[in-house]
């Protein structure tokens, strides 16, 4: 189209009524999601011979057609501003100028939109030229890059991780997020990507129900989900769990009932591995296992006879932390060769997690 056509458009368009009484004209349809700035129209608007803007505002209606937004100056791009107009016209000798806007609505919601512009310019002819031009602007959710796998529940020293990006949204800058415990922020972060693993190796995060939530240019995003189609918030609660605490040692657990502990257990405390003690939180995931090491804090053992023990220490096999006994020369050498004497032992300690242990066992130790 030449420049003369296309002014000629323009002028068309400012002269002509386009509202219907049945609605009004839908000038050109575009397709966004939220959260993102839309420049409307696409093209910058061309108000051609134009000696004074009286207004030029917009505003946003929904599918109804009800006005629920004005928009404001900061919304809007306008090149000359309406009073430089009055200035280049007056060193042009009344010669009008060529002005350009458009306005950058966001929205927050998915849906069916109008951006109604309202044009009152006067032209080299002195007349004011007043027309509505109205746009409609379809809003959707932007789609994930890749899915989210978040589970509800994560044990004490895993170190889960995930992205929440989406494909509309490629600026990373403008994305950024928050980790809650429902009574203070735990940690914000710039970027689409979480790691959790400091989050869950805190101990004291146990038996915590944390909220993670997912932004862009500072709002809350939705998307949609790529499995079901359907819209889903940007926010996600996970509990963070103790996994269950195992011990193993050569030695029999003490029952409570006295009929279960007839059974012999024969052990030789010569043996090292008869004395240690190793501990270790377990818990299964859907990729395998996890393990995190107890601490023992305030251990205490004790044994009957209450002289079968002359020490106690804490080691490591591995990653198990140990505690091993030091057996008392004194008891060993009051048995005779060939005998056995029954032995209880009693372990207690208080774990990173508050969880007060009692472990109490059996054995027939022999000489």
């Amino acid at each position: 189209m030449t420049k003369s056509l296309l002014k000629a458009a323009i002028f068309i368009f400012l002269l002509t009524n386009i509202v219907f009484s049945q609605g009004f004209k839908v000038d050109d349809t575009l397709n966004v999601v939220t959260l993102q700035k839309v420049r409307v129209p696409d093209i910058p608007l061309v108000l051609s011979a134009i000696t004074k803007v009286n207004s030029i505002s917009a505003e946003i209606l929904n599918s109804s057609g009800s006005s629920i937004l004005k928009l404001n100056e900061k919304q809007q791009f306008q090149k000359p501003a309406s009073a430089d107009v009055a200035a280049k016209v007056a060193q042009q000798q009344g010669r009008g100028v060529t002005v350009q806007t458009y306005f950058e609505p966001m929205f927050e919601e998915p849906g069916v939109y109008y951006l109604k512009l309202a044009i009152n310019v006067t032209g080299e002819a002195g007349k004011a030229l007043i027309a509505d031009k109205y746009y409609m602007i379809n809003v959707n959710l932007p789609t994930l890059a890749a899915p989210v796998a978040v589970r509800n529940n994560y044990f004490f020293g895993e170190s889960p991780a995930f992205s929440f990006a989406v494909r509309e949204f490629t600026d990373q800058d403008k994305y950024s997020y928050k980790i809650s415990d429902g009574v203070s922020t735990i940690k914000e972060g710039a970027g689409s990507f979480v790691n959790l693993t400091d989050l869950c190796n805190d101990p004291q995060n146990v038996g915590k129900v944390i909220k993670i939530e997912g932004f862009y240019n500072n709002e809350l995003m939705s998307y949609t989900d790529p499995g079901t189609g359907n819209p889903v918030k940007a926010s996600w609660d996970i509990a963070i769990q103790k996994p269950g605490l195992g011990d193993f040692n050569g030695w029999a657990t003490l029952s409570e009932k006295d009929s279960e502990n007839d059974a012999v257990w024969y052990i030789s405390v010569e043996n090292q591995a008869s004395r240690q003690f190793l501990f270790g939180y377990f818990g299964m995931t859907p990729s395998g296992f996890v393990f995190a090491a107890p601490k023992f804090n305030q251990l205490r053992v004790t044994s009957e006879p209450d002289n079968f023990i002359q020490s106690v220490s804490q080691s490591k096999k591995g990653q198990f932390p140990v505690v091993e006994i030091a057996v008392n020369p004194a008891f060993l050498e009051s048995m005779d060769i060939g005998t056995d004497q029954d032995v209880r032992l009693t372990i207690q300690f208080t774990t990173q997690f508050g969880e007060k242990v009692i472990k109490k066992y059996r054995a027939n130790v022999i000489r």
